[in-house]
């Protein structure tokens, strides 16, 4: 099943069983940390590897995913959007809804740290945990119209991988799935682009 977030499946499973949470409810969890996420990106990224932020730091960056190091407080700044109650209550009405808030939130992190881990971040590195989101290009193409599987797979196949790829990639059911989500992609392209020919035109007349 394709997830909206960006970690891999494995990195969540693992997480889910450490901490003993229904997979599917850190999955759904890790969606919305991810929504909240995603406006706040260009300012994460902003300065990452400069020396005026040494507390933000790239430690992968892919065609359609980034890994960042960033420090504590601002890895958990969404937690104070997130809608706990909600996610609390689909664990079960007799659980303790503290404690079930801060198994989540350890669940959050350590699927990031896994994750992180797995793409180059020292796991003893002080005071940082990493965040990975979705590249930039990946949201500015939802933004422009793109589902997030078109804007996904748009990004892959730009980044040089064949349809094959791209299927594997995004565990699409098919090779025609990803060719599909591809076409749709390209199609959305055009008549934007189409519709930018037209303004341009109207503003020349006027």
């Amino acid at each position: 099943m394709a997830r909206r977030h960006p970690l891999d499946d494995a990195a969540v499973e693992r997480a889910a069983a450490d901490h003993d949470c229904p997979p599917d409810r850190l999955h759904a969890l890790l969606e919305a940390f991810d929504e909240i996420t995603s406006p706040r990106l260009d300012n994460l990224v902003e300065n990452t590897e400069t020396e005026y932020r040494p507390d933000r730091t790239v430690v992968d960056r892919g065609p359609e995913r980034l890994t960042l190091a960033v420090d504590t407080a601002t890895f958990r700044l969404p937690f104070m959007q997130l809608d706990w109650d909600e996610h609390t209550t689909a664990m079960g009405d007799d659980v303790d809804r503290e404690a079930a808030r801060s198994t989540l939130q350890d669940a959050v992190v350590d699927a990031h740290r896994t994750h992180g881990v797995e793409r180059g971040l020292d796991p003893e590195t002080a005071g940082m945990l990493p965040l990975t989101t979705w590249t930039p290009r990946i949201y500015d193409l939802e933004a422009g119209g793109m589902s997030r599987q078109e804007a996904r797979a748009h990004v892959l196949r730009d980044g040089g991988l064949t349809q094959k790829q791209v299927r594997d990639r995004m565990d699409l059911p098919s090779t025609s799935a990803a060719k599909n989500a591809l076409h749709r992609g390209d199609r959305k392209v055009r008549t934007a682009r189409r519709l930018v020919d037209a303004v341009d035109r109207d503003d020349e007349i006027a």
